[in-house]
Parts: C-alpha cells; sequence; structure tokens
C-alpha cells in the first residue's frame, strides 16, 4: 500500500576512492553485498549480480573522456559459455543507435572489448581473449584506449590487441558492472576492484596491480598500488550490508514478500486519497519515482509457477516516459509498462500492446492485467483494453519489481511519478472484479456486464437466477416478476426455495447504488408440474483393462431431492447412493451388467444397463507390460473401424481423422490423426510413449505425438528427431536411427530434473529440466499430427500403435521392459575380451595399476604392438588412481596417439588426459587438430594456450606435455620430438592431491572424449630435456629414458586384465555363486553399459533384469 513512512531517499552507496570523490560514488542496484573479494592478501569484500542487478555511476562527463582510458575489475563469471551468448561485466556509454562509448562482454572466447563510434551500431573496435572462461574462477581484466587501439589484459598477460577506427565519448549513459549501461545484457557472477582511469595503464602497471592482488605478500598493498596511477573512479565493494526501508506486503504471503525501497524511491502525499478517491483514507501516501534510480524491488520471482494470476494498482504519469519504462512484473516472463510514452505494453511470450496511451500526465488512473493461461487481458480504469492468446514463458530467477530496477530488461527501465496499491492475486479475477476494484475508489454507477438467464425447473425446486454487474459499493439488487418487487439482496442471486407453476413468468433485476441504476433484460423462468425422475444423461458401457479407474455416471432432471441406488446384476452395491459409482482398480469379477434407480418423492426411475468389460491381458505380453505400469491413457490403436480410438486405461477415448484402416500406412501423411481430450498440463513428471513404423520421407515438423505448445515430439526434417519442451524453451534432437518400414518403440520422459528420449528401450539422449509443473497450453495431446509442433498439420507417414501416457517419469528400467515385451528380443550382456587392469611396466618402484573402462585392445597397429583404441561414443577411458608420486610441482607426460579429428558429445575439444577440478591441468586436442593446456591455480585460469602443430591427421604422432608449477613457470608441448608451443604461468599452480589422472574422458562434460588410438603412456617426475624428449620420440626401446624419473608406464603391449560388459538395456546384477535355486543376485551399483571387469580371482556371474 506504500504507506511506509519514507521520506528521505536511502541509497546503497559504493564509494568512490578515485579522484572525482564523491562525484563519482556508485550505487548498488540489486547487486548483493558484501561477497567475499578475490584478491589474496586483502581483507575485503566484493558484491556478486545476477539477472540484471548491477553497481551504477550516474553519468559524468569526466568518467567518459574522448582520447585515452583505461578500465579494470576482477570479475568471476558464474556461467561459461560456448555458443554466442554475451552478458555485459562493464560498460558506459549510449547504446541506441547512433552508440558511442564502450563496454566489456563476457562471451565463449573470454572478454570482448568494444567501443562506438557513432555509426549507427558498428563497433570501432571489437577484440575478444582469455578464454575459455572457466565458471567460479576470478580473473583481473583490464581494457585499454590509447586513441588507436585497443588492448585486452587477462591476469596481467595481454591477450588480445586491435585497431581502431575512431572513438565517440558518449554524453549520457551510466557507467554499469554488471550490465550495459541501458539495462540489457545483464551479466552473472562476482565483481571487484572496477577502476577507471583518463589515461592508457602500460603493460608494467597492469602487471603490477594483477601481482598485488594475486600474491599473498605483496610489496606494496592492492589499493596503495592502484591509488599510485591516480584513477577518476575506484570502487572497492567493501561497504557493509545495506538494509534499505521496507515496503510492507499486506497480502497473503506477508513478510516473504516484502519489498524493499531502492535508489531514490520514497513515499509521497500525492496520492488516490478522500474525498475525491472514496475508497481511499485521506493520508494515503504513494509510491514516488524519479525516473533515473528509485524502484521497489521483492525478494522473490513471484510469477514463477503462476500459470494463472492478476496485477492491479494505480498510476499517475509525472512525465513523459522514456521507452521501456517499467510499471510492474518480472522479466522475461511478464513485463508491463511503458515501451514508449504512446503504448502501455505487456509482454508475456509477445506483446499486448494498449495504444494510444489512456493515462494523462498528472492524473491517477487504475491498470490490470489478467492471464486465466491461454489468455492475457488488460484492464483501464475497469474497461477492458485488449486481450490476446499467449503461452507464459518459462520460471526464471529475475525478481518481481515495481517502478523500475529491471522489468523489461535485466535493469533500470526506471519510472517518474506515483504507483499505489499494486496487488497480485493467484487467480484471474472477472471483468466484474476489476471494475468494482476500480468502482470502490472512483464513483461509478452501475452496470450489467452479464444478463441473467432464462430458468426452467420442476415444482419443488429452488429458482435460482444470476446477474454479473459491477459498481461503486454498495450494490443492491431488485428482483421483479413484471413490475412487481419480489426480492431485494445484497447478492447478484435471487434464490426462491420451494417453486409452484404460478412461480412462471418474465423477470428482470435492477441493480442500484447511490450513484445511479441498470436495469437488466427480462429473462422468462418456467416452473414445470412436480416429474419423477427423468435420465438426461443414462450411465454408458465401456472397456477398461484390469487394473484400471473408471466411473459410471448419471445426470437426471426432475422434482427434487435425488437418491441413488447402483445395482449390479439387478443387486443394491452397499453405499453405491451418489450420481457417480467410482472403481480404483478394476478386477475381473467387475465385469457386467450395471444400472441405477433414482428415486425422487413423486417416484422412481431406473436406468438403462450399462455393460462394463474388463480385460485380462495375456501374462508376457505387450498389453500386460503397459498395463502394469498404470498408465493415465492407453490407446492401442488395434481398432478396425472409427470413429473411436479406445482408451482403455482411462477413459480418454480419442477420434480417428481421415484414418486408413487395414493399411500398411494409416497415417497418410497429408490429413490423418487421432485427437484425444488428454493433457499434460500442469504436469510435474510424464511419459508419452509408443510403437512407429516409418511409411517413408517424412515432411518438416511431422508430430508422432505430443501437446503443441507443451511437449511437442515427433520428425522436424526427415532426418532428425526432436522433442521440444516449451517450459524449459530447450529441446532433444538426435540423428533418426528408424529406417522405414521398421518398427521402432519411442519413448519421452520428463520429472523435475531431467528429460529423457529412448529409443528400443535405450536412452538415446537427455535434457536438464528443472521445472516444478511443464505448464499448461490449450491444446491437447494428438497422435500422427492433428497440431503437434504447431497447432495443426505436422502429419505422419506411417503407422503408429500401443500410445501410452503416463503422469510420472518411467524409470529406464520400466523402459527397457516395455520394449523388451514388445519387441519379443530377450535383453542379453555381450562379453568383450579385455577389462580393467592395466599393468604399469616401469623398471622400477611402485606400480601404479590403471584402470580401463571400454578401451578396446589391438594386439598391433602398423609398426606399434599393444595399442589402445578409445571411441569417443563408447564410454572408453582409463583412469590411473590418485597417488603422491603424481604430484610433484613440475614432470612430464609423454605418449603416443593416432587420431582423424574429434567427434561426438560435448562442447569443445577431445581430452587427452584431464587432471584438474578446482585446481590443475588439462592437455585437449582442440577440434583444428592442435594441442591446447589450461592451468588453473585455484582462482582462475593461470596459464592458456594452444600448440602451434597439429596431430589430427590419422597418422602416429609423439606428445609430450612438460610442466613447471611455480608463477612464471613454463608449460612446454612437444610433437614428434620438436618443441611446439610453450608459455610462462602468470601464476602458481598445483595439482590437487587426491584427483585421479583421466585419459581420454574427462568428468567434466563440456570437454569431448577422445576419438583414436593411444600407445605408450609414461608420467615423470621431472621435466624431461629437449634431448630426452626426442630420444623418446625415435624410440628408446627395453631401457626407457630416464627410467630413475619414472613414475608410470603403461605400454599396453598386453591385453588388459578383465573382461567388458555390454548390454542395450536393463540392469546388471552379479552374484559370485550359483545354485540351484535361491541365488542371491544383487544389482550392481551405478553399472552402464560399457562395463568393464576387473581380473580378480573367483568365479563371477552377470544377468540383466528389467
Amino acid at each position: 500500500m506504500f504507506n511506509d513512512g519514507v521520506q528521505t531517499p536511502v541509497f546503497d552507496t559504493a564509494v568512490n576512492l578515485g579522484s572525482l570523490g564523491e562525484a563519482a560514488n556508485a550505487t548498488y542496484s540489486g547487486a548483493v553485498h558484501p561477497v567475499p573479494t578475490g584478491l589474496v592478501a586483502d581483507g575485503g569484500t566484493a558484491a556478486s549480480m545476477k539477472g540484471g542487478a548491477s553497481v551504477r555511476v550516474a553519468f559524468n562527463a569526466d568518467l567518459n573522456p574522448s582520447e585515452s582510458f583505461t578500465v579494470e575489475a576482477w570479475l568471476k563469471p558464474a556461467v561459461s559459455f560456448t555458443d554466442s551468448t554475451l552478458t555485459c561485466a562493464l560498460s558506459s556509454g549510449h547504446f541506441a543507435s547512433p552508440r558511442a562509448g564502450w563496454l566489456i562482454y563476457q562471451s565463449a572466447g573470454g572478454f570482448n572489448f568494444r567501443t562506438y563510434n557513432q555509426n549507427g551500431t558498428a563497433t570501432s573496435l571489437n577484440i575478444t581473449g582469455g578464454g575459455p572462461l572457466v565458471a567460479g574462477s576470478w580473473y583481473h581484466v583490464v581494457a585499454v584506449f590509447d586513441g588507436t587501439q585497443g588492448i585486452v589484459y587477462v591476469n596481467g598477460t595481454e591477450v588480445a590487441r586491435g585497431d581502431s577506427t575512431g572513438y565517440i565519448a558518449p554524453q549520457d549513459g551510466v557507467f554499469a558492472v554488471g550490465m550495459r549501461a541501458d539495462g540489457s545484457f545483464g551479466w552473472s557472477g562476482t565483481a571487484d576492484e572496477p577502476a577507471f582511469y583518463s589515461v592508457a595503464l602500460s603493460p608494467e602497471q597492469i602487471l603490477a596491480h594483477y601481482t598485488a592482488g594475486s600474491t599473498a605478500a605483496p610489496a606494496k598493498s592492492y589499493e596503495a598500488t592502484v591509488l599510485a596511477d591516480q584513477p577518476l573512479g575506484f570502487w572497492r565493494l567493501n561497504e557493509p550490508v545495506f538494509v534499505s526501508p521496507v515496503a510492507k506486503n499486506d497480502g497473503s504471503l506477508g513478510a516473504a514478500a516484502n519489498g524493499s525501497y531502492r535508489g531514490a524511491a520514497v513515499n509521497a502525499s500525492e496520492a488516490p486519497k478522500g474525498p475525491a478517491f472514496t475508497g481511499f483514507e485521506d493520508d494515503n501516501t504513494s509510491l514516488d519515482l524519479d525516473g533515473a534510480s528509485g524502484y521497489v524491488g521483492t525478494a522473490l520471482s513471484l510469477l514463477n509457477d503462476l500459470s494463472q494470476f492478476t496485477i492491479t494498482g494505480w498510476v499517475r504519469r509525472g512525465a513523459d516516459q522514456a521507452s521501456r519504462t517499467g510499471l510492474w512484473g518480472q522479466n522475461d516472463r511478464v513485463e508491463v509498462g511503458y515501451i514508449d510514452n504512446n503504448t502501455i505494453q505487456v509482454w508475456t511470450d509477445a506483446n499486448l500492446d494498449v495504444r494510444p496511451n489512456p493515462f494523462p500526465n498528472e492524473e491517477w488512473d487504475h491498470l490490470a492485467v489478467v492471464c486465466d493461461g491461454p489468455t492475457i487481458t488488460v484492464y483501464t480504469n475497469g474497461v477492458l483494453a485488449g486481450t490476446r492468446s499467449q503461452t507464459l514463458p518459462a520460471n526464471n530467477s529475475f525478481l518481481f519489481n515495481i517502478g523500475g530496477g529491471g522489468v523489461f530488461d535485466g535493469g533500470g527501465n526506471y519510472f517518474k511519478g506515483q504507483i499505489d496499491e499494486v496487488a497480485v492475486f493467484a487467480k484471474p479475477l472477472s471483468a466484474s472484479d476489476i471494475c468494482n476494484q476500480y468502482g470502490a475508489a472512483v464513483p461509478t454507477p452501475p452496470s450489467i456486464s452479464t444478463q441473467p438467464l432464462p430458468v426452467t425447473i420442476y415444482a419443488g425446486d429452488t429458482i435460482v437466477a444470476s446477474v454479473e454487474a459491477c459498481g461503486s459499493p454498495d450494490l443492491s439488487y431488485h428482483w421483479f416478476r413484471g413490475t412487481t418487487e419480489v426480492a431485494v439482496t445484497s447478492v447478484p442471486t435471487l434464490s426462491l426455495p420451494g417453486a409452484k407453476e404460478t412461480d412462471s413468468g418474465t423477470y428482470s433485476v435492477s441493480v442500484r447504488n447511490d450513484v445511479g441504476v441498470a436495469d437488466s433484460d427480462g429473462f422468462d423462468i418456467v416452473v414445470l408440474a412436480a416429474s419423477a425422475p427423468i435420465i438426461e444423461v443414462a450411465p454408458v458401457s465401456f472397456t477398461r483393462y484390469e487394473g484400471a479407474t473408471a466411473a459410471l455416471k448419471v445426470k437426471v432432471t426432475g422434482t427434487p431431492p435425488f437418491g441413488y441406488q447402483w445395482q449390479f446384476k439387478g443387486a443394491n452395491i452397499s453405499g453405491a447412493t451418489s450420481d457417480t459409482l467410482l472403481f480404483s482398480s478394476l478386477k475381473a469379477t467387475d465385469a457386467g451388467n450395471y444400472r441405477v434407480v433414482v428415486t425422487n418423492p413423486i417416484g422412481s426411475t431406473p436406468s438403462a444397463d450399462a455393460v462394463l468389460t474388463v480385460l485380462v491381458p495375456q501374462p508376457g505380453s505387450y498389453a500386460a507390460s503397459i498395463v502394469g505400469t498404470h498408465p493415465t491413457a492407453y490407446w492401442p490403436l488395434n481398432e478396425t473401424a472409427g470413429p473411436t480410438a479406445f482408451d482403455y486405461a482411462g477413459g480418454l477415448d480419442g477420434t480417428y481423422n481421415n484414418y486408413a484402416f487395414g493399411t500398411e500406412a494409416p497415417f497418410d501423411g497429408t490429413s490423418s490423426f487421432v485427437g484425444t481430450p488428454a493433457t499434460l498440463n500442469n504436469d510435474g513428471a510424464f511419459t508419452l510413449s509408443g510403437w512407429v513404423r516409418r511409411g517413408g520421407h517424412q515432411g518438416d515438423r511431422t508430430g508422432l505425438f505430443g501437446q503443441n505448445d507443451l511437449v511437442e515430439f515427433g520428425f522436424i526434417d526427415d532426418g532428425t528427431i526432436e522433442a521440444y519442451i516449451n517450459a524449459v524453451g530447450n529441446s532433444i534432437d538426435i540423428a533418426s536411427p528408424i529406417a522405414d518400414g521398421e518398427w521402432a518403440f519411442l519413448a519421452l520422459t520428463g520429472d523435475a530434473g531431467k528429460v529423457r528420449l529412448y529409443v528400443n528401450g535405450v536412452e538415446a539422449a537427455n535434457l536438464d529440466s528443472g521445472v516444478a509443473t511443464y505448464g499448461s497450453s490449450a491444446f491437447t495431446l494428438n497422435i500422427g499430427g492433428g497440431g503437434i509442433f504447431d497447432d495443426k498439420a505436422n502429419y505422419f507417414l506411417g503407422a503408429i500403435h500401443d500410445v501410452a501416457l503416463h503422469t510420472r517419469a518411467l524409470t529406464s528400467s520400466e523402459v527397457c521392459s516395455l520394449y523388451q515385451a514388445g519387441s519379443g528380443i530377450v535383453a542379453t550382456v555381450k562379453v568383450e575380451s579385455g577389462g580393467a587392469t592395466i599393468e604399469d611396466v616401469k623398471p622400477a618402484g611402485t606400480p601404479h595399476t590403471a584402470q580401463g573402462k571400454a578401451a578396446h585392445w589391438l594386439a598391433a597397429d602398423g609398426a606399434r604392438q599393444g595399442v589402445l583404441e578409445f571411441s569417443a561414443t563408447g564410454g572408453s577411458q582409463v583412469v590411473i588412481p590418485a597417488d603422491p608420486d603424481f604430484n610433484t610441482t613440475t614432470g612430464t607426460f609423454a605418449f603416443w596417439v593416432q587420431t582423424s579429428g574429434t567427434t561426438g558429445p560435448g562442447n569443445d575439444g577431445a581430452i587427452l588426459f584431464d587432471r584438474r577440478t578446482s585446481a590443475g591441468d588439462v592437455l585437449v586436442q582442440n577440434d583444428d587438430g592442435t594441442l591446447f593446456v589450461q592451468a588453473n591455480g585455484g582462482s582462475g585460469t593461470v596459464n592458456s594456450f594452444s600448440s602451434t602443430g597439429a596431430i589430427a591427421d590419422g597418422a602416429w604422432h609423439h606428445v609430450a606435455y612438460v610442466y613447471d608449477q611455480a608463477n612464471g613457470g613454463a608449460t612446454t608441448l612437444y610433437i614428434d620430438g620438436a618443441a611446439s608451443g610453450t608459455q610462462a604461468a602468470s601464476g602458481a599452480w598445483k595439482w590437487i592431491p587426491d584427483q585421479q589422472i583421466e585419459i581420454g574422458r574427462s568428468h567434466d562434460g563440456y570437454w569431448k572424449a577422445f576419438n583414436g588410438k593411444m600407445d605408450d603412456f609414461r608420467i615423470y617426475n621431472r621435466p624431461l630435456t629437449d634431448t630426452e624428449i626426442a630420444s623418446v620420440a625415435k624410440g628408446d626401446g627395453a631401457t626407457p629414458v630416464a627410467a630413475d624419473a619414472l613414475v608410470a608406464r603403461y605400454s599396453f603391449d598386453r591385453i588388459p586384465g578383465g573382461v567388458t560388459l555390454r548390454w542395450e538395456c536393463g540392469v546388471l546384477q552379479a552374484t559370485d555363486e550359483l545354485k540351484s535355486s535361491g541365488t542371491l543376485w544383487t544389482d550392481v551399483t551405478d553399472a552402464v553399459s560399457p562395463y568393464s571387469v576387473g581380473a580378480t580371482p573367483g568365479a563371477h556371474y552377470y544377468r540383466l533384469r528389467p
């Protein structure tokens, strides 16, 4: 209600220590502080940002020099990117066309420095370096512009340089940390120590800053080091927790939904109040906003999980509004405000505009936004102003804000004027509700929105009629038969019990208040003579599988009250005395004839018999398997004629449309489909499954089964199966493995964590979901077309049968069992020679046995004897368990490798070896065949570079990796005995002592897996010399080079001990003893195919269960 008594703005200020002093103090705008800093020797703090939160400095011409400048900060990204995503970490400029100023984006390639010179939206400088970035790691980032060139430094090292075609300083726009100056491209992460200089710092100065912040005992403190270079702005972000004034919530969520006054937001006496606004107190106050920094923010994503809602409030424009001015909302879900000065816009999945602006400046007006699920509606001053069909976007992490702080964008969007009485309802208010809310404040005569309807009843029943009206309170309702007043009510409903035939006639209602009168149209009430029960809708016969739920229902008219007695085979069913007979789990003995006898004071009427047929599936059949999973609906699609496609589980019978019964391709690809009344609306979990046979080439966006705008499943093109999940805003896409003319079993499951796509019982791909429900849409579930990817069409060519819907996610074992039951294929375990035990063959010292996982051993490959073959898609990996012998601060890894390139899932190059978690290093084969290292010291990347040479030509190459973990220590890469790249570390790094060494596949799914062959993998506890590496590359025979420093050697000359097990689907079980009866089988924990078994003593037995 904004009656919180806040008279003076309370700013969350970040103090400027630079030469501009208080004139360049910054404001925390949603940024959380204090949080831990990334500076090693500093006792200060930092600030974290997400979803448009930022630290901002109002425009200051001194912070926007026209020639040289430097900007720096310590940045810790919360996420890393592998695509074209951009978020803005630092900026100062005017970013509407023509653009002026500069910015620093976080991108897949690192940090992207751009400048502008008012050439439309084109850049005058665009350079990137320092990537790929690791989420959660700190980076010292500096961008320098010297008037002609731009340079980017990361962790004290130059990573990018480029020529500029000119620079124009902006004449407006804030200096922002955490977003672009126009409020867009919000960055997620933690920032510290931002600083700005009107000169181009030298490389030596930048390195000094990095060193002072990254070393434990710098010669000079970080603060002193920065201030010595005379920054204009230097914000340490060391401020304590800010306690903002509370905007009290009077709704049902109580204090949990309290807001806070931010920036210049205060309470104002300018407000809707009595006597002009009759429903308000004479001393009411409002939220006063300056259009520059003021807003009320909440700590909740208030509109998440609300499929229906209403938001209402009072608005007074204090002046013309800037474009993208927010009134209230949650960015990227529901955004309400002025998209331009003359247009109120409500944005969900698209825009609903009210234009021209209906609210004059300096006038209080009422605005309401109503969502009933499929539609969004706007009311101004109690009157309908616009409506459209819509689908709500997915839940997100943005917060609900009022008056700015991020409504249309991640930040900004500040309104100039006053706002009052903002209310959020978790339901759609009716047009009358909205009108009445407006009328409660502004004297409004009655108006009738819904006229009373005719009534026909039987004598003895109650006459009930209603009207929908609105107006200022209090409304009274005067009911007339002809000209005779029969009742006066304070509610919009007439209720006259014990009706008689003489009560028939033409009625009307007059709605009145102190402001005016509204008279309804006449409506007829007909009272029929008393009657015995008349059955309008008799119970309907149906067929269900055993175990299903079902119901018989009856609908009657006549003289009330009514009594019901259900009968089975002519005998009364005890307790079955309502209009519905429920069956919670059908049994075969429930089959037979049912009827209901309905009684009233006049007499009794029996219904016709309804026949309940209970199907008992044959044991071992597919029907038995699917019924055993208790589906919500099951359409076998085995009818020989239409129009009904029966659901034998839940009674959600479908309808055949243009279906060619008895043909090889009953779905004709042009008009055939089965429509059903089933939906997945508001389900938190689901499974869709069925058998599919392609009849030929499939058109783009061909549907198999699904619900448009919710879960869309089919062929997005002829060669690609896609499952699009609207609530997630993403899809699973796989190359179709289904040949024309062959039956395949497809299943799609979803729960709160994952969506999984199965083909023939095996998981083919998955997608993170993270949703409480999968949303809702106005469509229903269709099979074979009729609208799946779109609102119509999407017709499949071929055959589909046994489609099932579950309102839970079937397990992988259940999906596997259904495939086995339908295909008749029994799951088997394939045993391959070569298992888990790989010997360490160094000449002396403690052996370090490695564990192989699905890597295939070859006795020879060309001239090489005994090699391991790795498949990027087959789960291949070698793991060397952690040991102190591998923790030396200097050393060498060396091995032979043959590969033709990278392939398979993952975002970037393929792992050769990985020993990195929070610290450590990786050796990666880039997609172009070069080698790549990326050492992490625990707080960020300290050494990252690629080799000059490449290995992906299908030939055998020798690779050596020589490292020194000291600050300034070099890592050098060798290919075929010659150096192919070296670089000094910008900071110290280390191995994590208990981290294993992973060869060919990483625990980090970001990297692709290696595809190729390896041989003679060695680890040394010191750096080998150039000469020693050249000797190894030439072949050092039985006596290895530097044998005294050799910690481990895996020659792969002998087949790894044990075996590898492979299977298509099912759960692997094991036992050590087979008995004639009573063998104890146990599930093998975390066993997935392929599964390697070590060479251990004794007998071991394995099998699969569904």
